[in-house]
């Protein structure tokens, strides 16, 4: 099923990633690269939008199969917003990295969402800490 998240029809207006890369230089102009180069499964089912009444921001649509959410990236707020039909975060200046907190949240929240029947506090539980463990035992 494939739910429309970024909008209102007719005001999005589908871009290329190069039309991206050649037009926004804001906050967050790394995302989608890095996204590319960590989930480039999650990449590779992105379309990108831009939107007539705010030109300066990004949109991007990921869907597949089951599972679809929606990234903006706002230079004028600093922010990354990510949302799918049961909820929304926004990441921004304020974090010490905001583009590591984005691809984790999408991983843990939008991507490992949908391998778990379970919605418990636990398997969420369980599903962050298997995102963090690493981090702790690398030398």
């Amino acid at each position: 099923m494939r739910t429309n998240l970024v909008g209102a029809e007719g005001q999005f207006m589908e871009e290329s990633y190069s039309e991206f890369l050649s037009r926004y230089q804001g906050f967050g102009s790394t995302f989608y690269a890095d996204l590319k180069e960590k989930c480039p499964d999650v990449f590779k089912h992105l379309e990108f939008y831009t939107v007539r009444s705010v030109e300066e921001d990004s949109f991007a649509l990921y869907t597949k199969e089951e599972i679809s959410f929606a990234i903006q990236l706002d230079p004028l707020m600093e922010i990354i917003c990510l949302w799918n039909h049961a909820q929304q975060i926004e990441i921004g200046h304020w974090h010490e990295h905001p583009v590591e907190v984005a691809i984790a949240y999408i991983k843990t929240e939008f991507l490992l969402e949908s391998q778990y029947s379970d919605s418990s506090f636990a398997s969420r539980f369980l599903r962050r800490l298997r995102l963090i463990l690493p981090r702790f035992t690398r030398k």
